[in-house]
């Protein structure tokens, strides 16, 4: 199992998490720059010379090509071999409308990255994905979902994306700051994780284990991230 985090470029990390967890990935927020994530990059590589960066870029919140590509050249030189391509909580875009655009047109820039992308299982089968996703992205990361039915349909190639060890309250409010809680068909399948919630907060290691398979994690850092890492090792 490899463990990967999410951090905003503003956030800093302790010297723990980063020591035991294989890579970050920095999230292109909306409405803000992609090049907010340059600076991010560059501490963590000051910090920890041996840990993998994950640039998240958000296609929707682009305001124009240039913004990419300019941006694409940075990361090249930084070193940085994976990108996550994602649309973005914007509903409309400036330049772009979905991942897939962003994808084409590094692809066609040569840029040479991994390129990965967003997996949604509550409205997506693994089907679906192995045909519009990974006939293009090399790996998938899902957005929160806690039914293990769901997520166990998928294949190694996709990293299972876990809350972090969070209360019940900070859970609830991502999730609805993820949007999957707009229909009932995306909420239904999320309210089987309840049982791994308590007053200590949501089980993470709990939830991973049950999950089948020795499966790729990544953890949304809703809070308590270094003790949601430290429970993680304890599984390896």
């Amino acid at each position: 199992m490899k463990i990967s985090i999410e951090q905003t470029p503003r956030q800093i990390m302790s010297p723990y998490v980063l020591n035991h967890v294989d890579s970050v990935s920095i999230v292109h927020l909306p409405k803000n720059r992609l090049s907010e994530t340059l600076h991010t990059i560059a501490a963590l590589q000051k910090q920890n010379t041996n840990i993998k960066i994950i640039p998240h870029i958000a296609a929707r919140s682009l305001k124009n090509k240039d913004e990419l590509f300019s941006n694409c050249d940075k990361f090249a030189e930084m070193g940085i071999k994976d990108i996550l391509i994602i649309g973005g909580g914007t509903k409309t875009g400036h330049c772009y409308s979905s991942a897939f655009g962003v994808y084409d047109d590094i692809l066609n820039k040569n840029y040479k990255f991994n390129m990965m992308c967003g997996v949604y299982p509550q409205n997506e089968t693994s089907n679906e994905v192995d045909d519009n996703k990974y006939s293009k992205f090399t790996r998938g990361i899902t957005q929160v979902c806690l039914s293990r039915r769901l997520l166990n349909q998928f294949d190694n190639r996709t990293i299972v994306g876990v809350p972090s060890n969070c209360s019940a309250k900070e859970l609830i409010r991502f999730i609805k700051l993820c949007g999957i809680t707009r229909s009932i068909r995306e909420a239904i399948p999320n309210i089987v994780g309840a049982k791994y919630i308590s007053f200590s907060g949501f089980n993470t290691a709990k939830f991973v284990s049950d999950l089948s398979g020795d499966r790729d994690i990544h953890i949304f850092n809703f809070g308590n991230l270094e003790k949601t890492v430290r429970s993680l090792q304890k599984l390896l």
